[in-house]
């Protein structure tokens, strides 16, 4: 069999066109090597050639084609070329009161031994004009799991907003394959409805669930590769904002400390510095700090710090670095007495997350810049119940046993941390902070 590569791709686009990618899509899922090649043949001889011969607009061609299908009473073809009228332009008027009237279309569906109309009240079957003028009006009516499907495709196809169709298109295609997939029960479905509200009955303003679960998923990690360094193609600054960002940290002067209450711990010395992709520092940038305690809690958790304890916001000099005294912070286990949690026993999967210091960077022109850097010393560095770390962002945290040359209420032993952030170009603007 000839097979012409352009007949067959032009003859593909005016098939989409007008059947609707949802269905080429299913039909091209079905396909065996029984019927490729026949296939491929109806979409180089019948789209690719009849579809785009002149002198036919798509209306009339479409209501020829409905005739045709009419007289040799293809009903299934038939009421498949109904509804795909609608994306060449041909109006239900021009099938009920023109070339197709609905009486007439009953009288001879009436005469097959499988059809009849709600209204005609003879037969066996279910008339395909009812479905056609059921699609008229907006009505699906649901006689298998593939049409399920196609009807769902079809409705999410009509979103007027072109990223929102794409999105909701790809996520009812997905969703329906995993529930195929997994053959999802009934009782696993209502308990999976049951564990999303809870999820959301979790989240509070001191506590963010779903995030937890994003991240859990390692979704929130994917979202952040995809989003950034080229598209995933090179290393990237950005990480995880983490559920304990808040906004309005203290200002705090290069060189100050952000422990605000009784911390015991070992110090740190923290040198940040901020450039952009051609490797030059980026001054006036806005640098929010926030970390654990070095028993691993936030303050928002421990009512034992004070308000902000170990947050600060800074600005870059002339060099674009930062720098700031803390305490170590210690690695922690994420909240797990929720869904979250129960999930990673289930799995038998640790809550744990390496020691970290977050960073959020704001400069005008650039992308603001949301990262964690990791300790390289911490013994869940390579199993992050988070599925944060990168090799970009693993950072060498410096133990000293000798005392600080510069600040004598450092003691020994006190660790020291330097980091390069790089910004990409982009939109300056802040998240929604996920807990007040």
């Amino acid at each position: 069999m000839e097979r012409d590569d352009d007949r067959y791709q032009a003859g593909m686009r005016v098939r989409r066109s007008v059947l609707g990618d949802a269905h080429v899509d299913r039909a091209e899922a079905r396909k065996t090597p029984l019927d490729t090649d026949f296939q491929r043949f109806i979409t180089e001889g019948a789209w690719g050639s009849v579809w785009t011969r002149p002198g036919l607009d798509r209306p009339t061609r479409s209501l020829l084609t409905l005739a045709i299908l009419a007289s040799l009473g293809h009903w299934e073809e038939f009421a498949m070329h109904v509804r795909a009228s609608r994306h060449t332009g041909a109006r239900a008027r021009d099938h009920r009161r023109g070339a197709f009237p609905r009486r007439r279309l009953c009288r001879s569906a009436r005469g097959q031994p499988r059809l009849r109309h709600s209204q005609g009240g003879a037969g066996r079957g279910r008339c395909p004009f009812l479905h056609a003028c059921e699609e008229y009006r907006g009505a699906m009516i649901i006689d298998s799991p593939e049409a399920l499907t196609g009807a769902v495709l079809e409705v999410m196809q009509r979103t007027p907003d072109p990223r929102l169709r794409e999105i909701m298109t790809s996520l009812v295609r997905h969703v329906h394959g995993f529930v195929r997939e997994v053959r999802l029960t009934e009782d696993e479905f209502r308990e999976a409805a049951a564990i999303l509200n809870e999820i959301g009955g979790l989240s509070t303003d001191n506590h963010n669930e779903m995030v937890l679960m994003a991240g859990s998923l390692g979704v929130s990690s994917l979202v952040c590769l995809l989003n950034n360094g080229g598209d995933g193609a090179a290393e990237t600054s950005q990480n995880l904002l983490g559920p304990f960002w808040r906004k309005g940290s203290p200002r705090v002067e290069n060189g100050g400390s952000i422990v605000r209450s009784d911390t015991p711990g070992p110090a740190i010395v923290v040198t940040f510095t901020v450039v952009d992709q051609q490797a030059q520092p980026v001054t006036g940038a806005d640098v929010d700090i926030w970390h654990s305690s070095p028993i691993g809690l936030y303050e928002n958790q421990d009512p034992g710090q004070a308000d902000m304890n170990l947050r600060g916001s800074f600005t870059t000099d002339a060099s674009g670095r930062i720098w700031f005294r803390s305490v170590k912070p210690a690695g922690y286990p994420i909240p797990a007495d929720g869904v979250v949690g129960r999930l990673l026993k289930a799995q038998g999967r640790h809550p744990h997350r390496p020691a970290h210091i977050h960073a959020l960077v704001y400069r005008v022109g650039y992308k603001t810049l949301t990262s964690q850097v990791y300790s390289d010393d911490d013994e869940h560095l390579e199993s992050d119940a988070q599925f944060g770390v990168t090799r970009a962002l693993t950072g060498r945290f410096k133990r000293h046993d000798e005392p600080h040359p510069e600040h004598g209420d450092v003691a020994a032993p006190w660790y020291s941390l330097e980091h390069t952030f790089v910004l990409e170009p982009g939109e300056a603007r802040l998240p929604k902070p996920p807990i007040k």
